[in-house]
């Protein structure tokens, strides 16, 4: 299925999963300001930010299987390879929790004393942002993420990720999680400038040739042969897709927060204006419903053929809504 299936898919199950009675009470919500507005479109924004970012064709039981002592391994390895990296003329290292808010932890907010700081329990929950050295350009961006194998990321940093600018001079960063995050499967993000002529082109597609062979060559790839529901799939557990826009009112938004944000103002713009069951050619409500979300996309600057791109940038009215409605429901980490 494409990016925009599984978006449509995902929007259906949403509207499906409210019961019917909820809707008045819902309606009679999103027509006042208050806490109870609030409530309702923060629960639509979780459900849909949830449908967006759970895979359907993961595997059943993706589940890692590291013991205590090799997960604490793949740590120490992981610690390592930052400490390596940082040794770089203007490479960092910043340390995120689950929902990518900067980690401090006993007034030691620089790495690598952070790092080695942390508890244990932390260290496996926690994203590590490799930066390489600033670029000048300002332009927006795209991600290319890879599965990698349980307990390979340090592997897969020393093998690829690390080289990734000198195989393309447009790459930003990269970023991984804890061995087994949330026991599933490790994924990397590599993040890099979007192409804007055939040259950066050219360079951006050997770099996802290096990465998909890499991804192709490691074991157990039965297990992660699955990607983003809105990611572009590229190849077996490799996908790839646009960035937020480069502008002010996007910043703190990650790619899957952005599009729950939209389907929860248009998805909760048609709750505000219910008037009951409907059925408008054969199709069922959840249907129209994702019908009414797609023929939105494009005023929001997301492609409404391909949810996985953005389209033009939205006025900076819309962009304000966003972001407003993203600061409202918890969708924009400050």
């Amino acid at each position: 299925m494409t990016a925009l299936d599984n978006l449509k898919a995902a929007t259906t199950a949403v509207w499906d999963s409210i019961p019917t009675t909820d809707l008045p009470r819902m309606k009679v919500a999103l027509q006042n300001v208050g806490p109870n507005r609030t409530l309702v479109l923060t629960n639509l924004y979780r459900q849909f930010y949830q449908a967006f970012s759970t895979p359907a064709n993961m595997p059943l039981n993706p589940h890692h299987n590291l013991g205590f002592d090799a997960i604490n391994t793949v740590i120490g390895q992981l610690g390592s390879c930052q400490n390596q990296f940082v040794q770089g003329n203007g490479t960092t290292v910043t340390i995120q929790d689950n929902v990518f808010r900067e980690v401090t932890y006993q007034n030691r907010a620089n790495y690598p004393q952070l790092f080695w700081s942390l508890p244990g329990a932390q260290l496996y929950r926690c994203f590590y942002h490799f930066n390489f050295p600033r670029l000048q350009a300002q332009r927006d961006a795209i991600r290319l993420a890879i599965n990698v194998p349980l307990g390979q990321i340090p592997a897969a940093i020393n093998g690829f990720l690390a080289q990734a600018r000198t195989t393309d001079p447009d790459v930003l960063s990269f970023k991984v999680g804890g061995p087994g995050l949330y026991r599933k499967p490790d994924t990397a993000l590599i993040y890099i400038l979007k192409p804007t002529n055939q040259t950066e082109q050219g360079r951006l597609n050997t770099l996802v040739q290096a990465v998909t062979t890499w991804a192709g060559s490691a074991p157990a790839n039965a297990l992660r042969d699955w990607t983003h529901p809105l990611m572009e799939r590229l190849a077996a557990g490799v996908a790839t897709a646009d960035d937020p826009p480069h502008a002010p009112q996007y910043r703190g938004v990650s790619f899957t927060s952005l599009r729950a944000v939209i389907a929860t103002i248009v998805i909760g713009n048609l709750i505000r204006l219910y008037n009951g069951p409907s059925n408008v050619q054969g199709k069922t409500e959840g249907e129209l419903a994702a019908m009414a979300l797609v023929g939105q996309l494009d005023n929001y600057g997301i492609d409404d053929q391909n949810p996985s791109r953005n389209a033009a940038l939205p006025d900076s009215g819309t962009r304000d809504q966003i972001r407003e409605y993203g600061l409202l429901v918890g969708g924009i980490v400050t």
